[in-house]
């Protein structure tokens, strides 16, 4: 079997694809590099030769510096009114995602010219390279591996996917673009108690047992808000002066620190650690600016009122895009939402903790003032302090809503229903609704409020037995860093995703 590769990044990505060469050869991969590389170096670097050595491989920075994408070119031009036309969503995609590989904004021509260069490319490669299916270890959420995917999928060539989900050391392994739907007649009859007693024993360890990977994620960015008080101003100011001056000294001696890829400034072409750091440096004021804003339009909530608690995802990322598809601009999102309140209700808007993180210089291009003024100007809406908990907010609402993020499954667990904006990994439950229009959230609206918190917390389990029946949920995590702190060893990981991926080869080609 021919297969292409996107994202090989991580150690358990090459271990994996070295215990599939018995049903496998890689016609064509997309690689990390050393700088982004998770894992040992050394043992990544022995299987990147081995495995490698005779394949056609492009590394991520082949895509992200214009000095790199100009020697893409040396390829036949292909590219046609009809071939653009037919692919101006991927055109779209590509130039909001190229939001994050431009601190100093570049224009669209620009980028446009990139996203042909990059798509005239892919086009001929897989003109050139046979491939019968491919294995992307993630939801693709770069520029140039999301366009890779989606020609893939239009050519009608299978993509197994690996995506995250919320249980230790579970993941998901999606067969195609969309998630699997739940038959309504599906233990339509169980109890609660005969439907926790049929799950996998290692699912129901993972709900009965903190996810301390998470949980320390979490505790780590709520460690980090800065709460509205007298030194409010103070400690935005030191915060991004600690910053500043990191940087200048990252710049000034790059040689005592990590090598790493430039990715917020590769389409500036910006390849030097000390004009990188020294550009970086020039925005990092706006940090305070648009924190300012947010905390002097946050209200502490009344939560004795009917609400539905909207949670705003971190951007750049990929919950927002691609997951988030046309709502990654989460302010459609929010207005969507609020035109569709009952009378009486009220919309609280809570930004993403990480969101004013200075580490993520990128996150500026996906928010501004205007942002949070379109939000507050709503009546219906109303913006939440950052050092409110989500817990509570969860605890007390009537429904939750995000695009795609953990937070639903955390209001689920909670026994709330959610509203999703987007391919959310547990949208497949009943007790979620898939939103896409003022009629649809007015619709999920009058749906999930009635549903009980048993009745949630069933349906829950319902999503997580047929998903686990159906092998969609593998007892496997898709993440080097999951691995390495999980209670089970790397090589029942990578063995357990060889097996699922060659009982997909012999479901659908004829392998013996």
């Amino acid at each position: 079997m021919k297969i292409a590769l996107i994202d090989v990044y991580h150690q358990f990505h090459f271990e994996l694809v070295k215990s599939m060469r018995s049903f496998t050869s890689v016609s064509y991969a997309i690689t990390g590099t050393r700088e982004n590389w998770h894992g040992s170096p050394e043992v990544i670097e022995s299987l990147h030769q081995e495995l490698f050595q005779q394949v056609t491989t492009n590394d991520v920075t082949q895509f992200l510096f214009p000095d790199k994408i100009l020697q893409l070119l040396d390829h036949p031009w292909v590219l046609s009114q009809q071939i653009l036309e037919k692919y101006a969503p991927l055109e779209s995609y590509f130039l909001r995602m190229t939001d994050r590989n431009a601190v100093q904004p570049i224009s669209v021509h620009q980028r446009r010219k990139y996203y042909h260069i990059i798509l005239n490319y892919f086009l001929n490669l897989l003109n050139t390279h046979p491939v019968d299916f491919a294995i992307a270890f993630d939801t693709p959420h770069s520029s140039h591996s999301f366009l890779f995917y989606k020609l893939l999928e239009d050519r009608g060539i299978p993509v197994i996917r690996l995506e995250y989900h919320f249980l230790a050391d579970h993941s998901l392994m999606l067969f195609g673009e969309r998630l699997p739907e739940i038959p309504g007649d599906f233990t339509a009859d169980a109890t609660y108690d005969e439907l926790w007693q049929s799950l996998p024993s290692s699912v129901k360890k993972s709900l009965s047992t903190r996810n301390t990977f998470t949980e320390a994620y979490i505790a780590k960015e709520q460690k980090k808000v800065i709460r509205k008080g007298p030194f409010f101003h103070l400690q935005l100011a030191l915060k991004v002066g600690k910053k500043f001056a990191a940087n200048l000294i990252m710049g000034l001696f790059p040689f005592f620190f990590k090598k790493e890829i430039l990715h917020f400034t590769s389409l500036n072409n910006i390849s030097s650690p000390w004009v990188y750091r020294r550009t970086i440096n020039k925005r990092l004021k706006e940090f305070i600016t648009l924190q300012k804003k947010y905390g002097a339009l946050a209200t502490f909530p009344d939560k004795s009122k009917p609400f539905i608690f909207l949670g705003l995802h971190m951007q750049p990322e990929k919950t927002s895009l691609p997951m988030g598809k046309e709502y990654d601009h989460q302010l459609n999102a929010a207005l969507t939402l609020a035109e569709a309140l009952p009378k009486g209700w009220t919309l609280f808007v809570k930004e993403h903790p990480n969101q004013f993180n200075v580490r993520k210089i990128a996150n500026l291009n996906f928010r501004d003032s205007f942002f949070y003024k379109a939000l507050n100007s709503h009546p219906n809406i109303q913006l939440i302090p950052l050092e409110v908990d989500a817990k509570e907010l969860i605890h007390h609402a009537r429904l939750v809503a995000t695009l795609t993020g953990t937070l639903g499954w955390e209001a689920l667990e909670a026994g709330k229903p959610v509203i999703v904006f987007g391919d959310a990994y547990y949208q497949a439950c009943k007790a979620v609704a898939l939103a896409q229009s003022v009629a649809d959230c007015q619709q999920a609206i009058a749906d999930l409020q009635g549903l009980t918190a048993e009745k949630v917390k069933w349906e829950l389990l319902r999503y997580l037995r047929y998903y686990s029946e159906k092998g969609y949920i593998i007892n496997a995590s898709n993440w080097e860093e999951k691995i390495e702190s999980g209670q089970i060893s790397r090589e029942i990981h990578i063995q357990r995703i060889s097996k699922s991926i060659q009982a997909f080869c012999k479901s659908h080609f004829d392998m013996h």
